[in-house]
């Protein structure tokens, strides 16, 4: 789920066209949605807002959040408990023993790629864009 534009932080895309990239990627997997819950909200909402409101649509399924290493720290120790994460590590951002051993945490180490963000992708497009 991208977060909305009411999300400030810079150089980031539309809410739209983030949706639409995540779509790209994952329409070829049946059992991976992508939601749109806070694009078409009113208000900024909490994290835990919408977890609550996705477990709520999917009461039978079993969930999982997907997030980078550098967002854990957002995540607060209710959240932690009530929902079942995938977390990508990241470079020069170390994961504690005790997030690892939760039963509800999966952690995904790719070497070759954990140096890679958002934010470097950002930042790497508007530098092509510039050299143009």
């Amino acid at each position: 789920m991208p977060v909305g534009n009411k999300y400030k932080k810079p150089d980031l895309a539309d809410e739209k066209i983030r949706y639409n990239m995540i779509k790209l990627i994952t329409d070829k997997y049946k059992k991976i949605e992508v939601s749109d819950i806070e694009l078409n909200s009113s208000k900024s909402l909490m994290p835990i807002e919408i977890f609550d409101v996705i477990k709520n649509m999917y009461p039978k399924d079993e969930v999982f959040f997907i997030m980078g290493a550098d967002n854990l720290y957002k995540i607060t120790e209710e959240l932690q408990n009530k929902y079942n994460y995938i977390i990508f590590e990241r470079k020069d951002c170390a994961i504690s023993e005790e997030i690892k051993a939760k039963a509800n945490f999966t952690i995904i180490s790719n070497k070759k790629y954990a140096h890679i963000s958002a934010t470097d992708v950002r930042t790497r497009i508007r530098q092509r864009n510039l050299n143009n």
